[in-house]
């Protein structure tokens, strides 16, 4: 195999990071407890909160041991946790109690991207990230390295994979470093789009993470409302009295500004968890790859060479809808298991003007014309079919149950009206379109979702019947790709073949590499 000569850091001896890396792991345990371990605690939490006394003496005891362990976890950590960047792969030991030891050859390395969180940054320090296709929980970063090594890291690793190439060896795995090497060249220092702090709070109002955030709170709703009743409804009650003095809604008012401070506080969280996610967020595009910058006490860098997007999805939620936005998602290989499984180090444009996605898409496919998008809708038959099924039989069966109790049950019925109207607006956004090259699906509700992918990205293609779709000529098209599953209901037959046939010659005649 061939060699590479490295930097004299990169030789044979195990190195330790730079004692800042210390914080690094205390800001990152952090984290990790919050998003894994609160959920967790959430049961105790919400007895503490209702049920301890003296709240801010216990508070204060359990913080207090809570970072004195942090910093000795972290500590520790550090003191364990070595690497050696040599003979053609990246290894790791760490771990305290349990010992762990990682290795990652360089020609299994898909982008090398460096983050600087802002304690970093005055010493020139960064945190080196090697993105492969292993799994999310493996990955390897080396943080509290100087920002020139990293640099020499990742020039190590792509003239590596350059030298692959040229022996013919792992071609193309090899393609990525030859990719960066041809556009370090052609970096363009304007960046093709940059998003202002309204922007991104715009996403910040659009994400999901109000509803997941309400979601969570949800079991436990019931003690939060008894405490609000006692504790917090009251004083709203007592200062809305001087301003409606013996008014008998008094009650009703204060419950409904205690709901309504709820989400706007569920909405402030969003909108500050985008803004440190996205601050100052630029997009490039270096000719073969894209490169993007952001974050507010991490800046994070992100490339991804075009050859290796898998899809590309343009989403449209009620939210953004009303405000004229979209996202576009760029699909990568998953780094997890599981049919939904994420790339944590996918790149997105959160916020983008529906005019300006197609430019995008064009930048990444050079031979799909945007324009050609006419997506044909699926049969009529999948809204008798849903509206039956789904909504009109479960809910006769549960009228009829009901009924027996109280015959009062019977408006439930009502409801199939309203289901009536729902299916109708997923059916009117399902949508198939495809060429020689390329396929876009479109799905939604009130919103809508495109996705768009060449056709030799497609791992498997299957055709689902049942004797219902038999009878009817109509059939379900399963799209497995190598970041996940797409799939659209209730096509034609007749097109249904088609595609599966156009899908597994493109399959077969294709030389290019999915990867």
């Amino acid at each position: 195999m061939t060699e590479i000569t490295t930097s004299k850091q990169s030789e044979s001896e195990w190195h330790q990071l730079s004692p800042f890396s210390i914080v690094f792991f205390i800001i990152n345990f952090t984290i990790r407890f919050i998003r894994e371990g609160i959920i967790n605690l959430a049961p105790a939490l919400a007895i503490f909160i209702t049920q301890v006394d003296d709240k801010l003496f216990w508070l204060g005891i359990a913080g207090a041991a809570f970072v004195v362990g942090l910093v000795i976890f972290s500590i520790l950590y550090y003191r364990n946790f070595r690497y050696r960047v040599s003979d053609g792969q990246i290894i790791l030991r760490r771990g305290i109690l349990s010992k762990e030891r990682t290795t990652l050859k360089f020609e299994k390395v898909q982008n090398v991207n460096l983050a600087t969180p802002f304690y970093f940054a005055p010493l020139n320090l960064v945190n080196c990230i090697f993105d492969s296709a292993g799994s999310a929980q493996k990955e390897i970063s080396l943080p509290g390295i100087s920002n020139e090594y990293a640099e020499q890291v990742r020039t190590d690793i792509f003239d590596y994979k350059s030298q692959l190439k040229a022996n013919g060896i792992e071609a193309d795995a090899a393609q990525e470093g030859s990719d960066a090497d041809s556009t370090n060249s052609m970096v363009n220092d304007k960046p093709m789009i940059r998003l202002s702090l309204a922007e991104i709070a715009r996403f910040g109002l659009s994400s999901n993470m109000t509803f997941i955030l309400l979601a969570v709170l949800a079991p436990f709703m019931e003690t939060i409302i008894d405490f609000s009743k006692d504790s917090i409804v009251p004083n709203i009650v007592s200062v809305l009295a001087t301003v409606l003095p013996q008014s008998p809604l008094l009650n009703v008012v204060a419950v409904v500004l205690f709901s309504v401070l709820v989400i706007l506080t569920a909405l402030m969280l969003s909108v500050l968890s985008s803004i440190v996610q996205f601050y100052n967020y630029e997009l490039y595009d270096q000719g073969k790859q894209f490169k993007r910058t952001a974050g507010l006490f991490e800046k994070h860098q992100i490339s991804i060479a075009k050859h290796r997007v898998q899809a590309i999805s343009i989403k449209q939620n009620w939210v953004f809808k009303l405000l004229k936005r979209v996202t576009v998602q760029f699909h990568q290989l998953a780094i997890a298991h599981g049919q939904n499984a994420k790339n944590k180090n996918n790149l997105s444009i959160p916020t983008l003007y529906p005019e300006l996605w197609p430019n995008i898409v064009d930048k990444t496919f050079n031979d799909l014309n945007i324009s050609e998008l006419n997506f044909m809708g699926i049969s009529a038959r999948y809204i008798s079919h849903v509206i039956a099924v789904y909504w009109l039989f479960p809910l006769s069966v549960l009228t009829l149950i009901l009924i027996q109790i109280d015959s009062n049950w019977i408006w439930l019925l009502a409801i199939t009206p309203i289901g009536a109207g729902l299916v109708y607006l997923k059916w009117r956004r399902y949508g198939l379109w495809f060429n020689d090259n390329f396929v876009a699906i479109r799905t939604g509700f009130v919103g809508q979702k495109i996705t768009v992918l060449p056709l030799y990205k497609v791992q498997n293609i299957s055709q689902v019947q049942t004797p219902m779709l038999r009878r009817n000529n109509l059939a379900n098209i399963v799209l497995q790709l190598p970041y996940g599953k797409e799939s659209l209901p209730f096509v034609p037959k007749r097109k249904a073949r088609a595609f599966l046939n156009l899908c597994a010659y493109q399959i077969e005649r294709s030389e290019k590499s999915w990867l």
